[in-house]
């Protein structure tokens, strides 16, 4: 459906990383289910399919995987930070601007991320964690937007 690399690819891919400056983001449409519900499983995985392509247009394919349901995970080295804000808003704008059939629509998505030292799988299962609290607490709080991880001690400036 996506054609992203699923999550068994990306541990797989996430071992020739350790040891190195990571960085990490995940990303998700904002209110898919509701999408879902509203406009049916086949324009909602029209949407689906359009982020995917329009996520591994702006930051590569071979970064980019789907995580689970409507969340998918960039994973790039020699990213910075800068640099990831800058294609999370083109990313960001390009969803805005789909419009689901007939329906006048715009979807928006949000995201969080940081990037990392990852000495190992500890890391990783730590840093998911954050991430996934964070992009919780943003499609929480309003959505449409990408925020950094709260800070851990393995975390990374630009």
């Amino acid at each position: 459906l996506t054609h992203t690399k699923n999550d068994d690819r990306m541990r797989e891919d996430l071992k020739s990383l350790f040891g190195q400056k990571v960085t990490f983001l995940y990303t998700s449409i904002d209110r898919f289910r509701l999408i879902c519900d509203t406009c049916g499983t086949e324009e909602a995985n029209d949407l689906l399919a359009f982020s995917a392509a329009t996520l591994q247009k702006t930051f590569g394919e071979e970064h980019c995987y789907r995580y689970y349901g409507a969340v998918f995970l960039v994973i790039q080295q020699d990213l910075s930070l800068e640099e990831l804000r800058k294609k999370c808003s083109v990313f960001s704008r390009a969803v805005s601007r789909y419009e689901i059939a007939h329906r006048r629509l715009h979807p928006t998505c949000s995201g969080s991320y940081d990037r990392i030292l990852l000495t190992g799988e500890e890391d990783l299962q730590s840093l998911s964690h954050r991430l996934g609290m964070k992009l919780y607490e943003i499609q929480t709080l309003g959505n449409k937007r990408f925020e950094q991880a709260d800070r851990s001690p393995f975390s990374e400036g630009d």
